[in-house]
């Protein structure tokens, strides 16, 4: 059998680093313009703490291979957003192979609707209903998803209020989990841009006026999911 590699996982948060094993790497096709891979592990919490049995842990991560300066890009933005209260993934990890570690947020049949899913349904003929896409389809019908709208629309207010221009490709994803749960996140940051100090009442303006574009296109987009999904039954 051959052996494991081992790299080290650092908390933006500044926790202890941590040291985790890979067991399996799967890249994830035709997601944003950097390369991404899910990545299986498992971890034992502390820097230099020795692999027991006992202490093992399998955890699944989504890995952003970005460069130096990009990576450090989508660090500070990853910060202010969530400064601001915005929903980005709660932790973020810089790896020993220069790349970003974000927890997997799939990994336990959980599903994000925004611009990837709409592409993968409507390139995929073959595309079966599972049980998180009728709950999808519950929340987004008629009677419900004007609290979709308002809780959006609470997440935009608060960019607006910190001066903070949504990503125009992605600035939101429908996070929606097998229990019913659900909830907004901000996963691909780099188009996203914080006002600089001293800004104008212009460019704050424009922020405004962006920002409810881009979140007035992203409920468009949960519709045309909607309407491809319907389809599917």
């Amino acid at each position: 059998m051959s052996e494991r590699l081992s790299i080290e996982l650092e908390p933006i948060s500044g926790r202890k680093p941590h040291i985790i094993e890979i067991k399996e790497e799967q890249p994830i096709m035709g997601q944003g313009l950097e390369p991404k891979v899910k990545v299986r592990a498992e971890t034992s919490f502390g820097k230099k703490r020795l692999f027991r049995k006992r202490k093992r842990k399998e955890v699944n991560f989504v890995e952003r291979k970005l460069n130096s300066l990009d990576s450090d890009d989508y660090i500070a933005k990853w910060k202010q957003f969530s400064e601001a209260g915005l929903p980005v993934v709660s932790t973020l990890r810089k790896s020993s192979r220069d790349s970003l570690f974000q927890t997997d947020l799939k990994s336990d049949g959980t599903e994000l609707y925004g611009k990837a899913f709409w592409y993968l349904i409507y390139s995929k003929s073959e595309f079966r209903l599972r049980p998180v896409d009728k709950i999808f389809l519950n929340l987004t019908d008629t009677n419900n998803f004007q609290k979709i709208a308002e809780k959006v629309f609470m997440y935009k207010d608060l960019a607006d209020k910190n001066g903070i221009l949504l990503p125009y490709d992605d600035p939101f994803e429908l996070i929606v989990h097998p229990d019913g749960k659900w909830d907004f996140v901000i996963i691909d940051l780099r188009f996203g841009e914080k006002l600089e100090a001293g800004s104008g009442e212009s460019r704050r303006n424009e922020i405004v006026e962006k920002n409810s574009r881009f979140v007035g296109n992203f409920l468009d987009q949960l519709k045309y999911i909607r309407v491809a999904l319907l389809e599917k039954i």
